[in-house]
C-alpha cells in the first residue's frame, strides 16, 4: 500500500476529530476576534448556531486579551521561533534516547543548557550534531549546497 493511501486511511479515521478541534477554533476566533452578536446577526450554520446543541468556544483560551493585543508581530515571530526550537530539541533528544534503547550508542549527550546557545542558534547549528561525551561517531555529516 502507498503512503499516500495510507495517509488517506489514517485521515479519514481522524476526520471528525479534527472537524470538532477546527468547529470550536473557529468559535473561539467568533467569540474574540469578531464583534458578533446573536441578536443583531444571522446564524452561523456551521457551527450549529440554528441547532439545540451549537459548537461551543474553548474556555481555556481568550484571543482578546490585553497582552496579545498589544503583542507585535516580531513578539509572535519570537513566540513562534521559540516554541520551535524547544520541539527541535525534543524531537532530537527523543530520537537519542530510542538510538540507546536500541544500543546503537551507549553514552549520552551533553546538551548545551545555556538559554542563550538555545534560543538563539547560530544558522548552521541546524546542521551540526549536538555535542557528546562519546568518541565520535561514525556518520555521515549533513552537507550545506549553495546554488547559484
Amino acid at each position: 500500500m502507498s503512503g499516500a493511501a495510507q495517509g488517506g486511511r489514517v485521515y479519514a479515521r481522524i476526520q471528525t476529530l479534527l472537524r470538532s478541534i477546527d468547529s470550536q477554533a473557529l468559535a473561539t476566533a467568533r467569540r474574540d476576534l469578531t464583534p458578533f452578536d446573536p441578536a443583531r446577526h444571522l446564524p452561523w450554520a456551521v457551527l450549529g448556531d440554528s441547532t439545540v446543541q451549537p459548537v461551543a468556544p474553548v474556555d481555556w483560551i481568550r484571543l482578546d486579551t490585553p497582552e496579545r493585543e498589544a503583542a507585535t508581530w516580531k513578539d509572535w515571530r519570537e513566540q513562534f521561533r521559540n516554541r520551535f526550537l524547544e520541539l527541535q530539541v525534543q524531537r532530537t533528544l527523543a530520537g537519542r534516547r530510542r538510538r540507546d534503547a536500541d544500543g546503537a550508542v551507549r553514552c549520552s549527550p551533553r546538551l548545551t543548557t545555556d538559554k542563550n546557545t538555545l534560543m538563539s542558534p547560530p544558522k548552521s547549528a541546524f546542521m551540526k550534531p549536538f555535542p557528546t561525551a562519546c568518541a565520535p561517531r561514525t556518520q555521515p555529516q549533513a552537507t550545506i549546497r549553495k546554488f547559484k
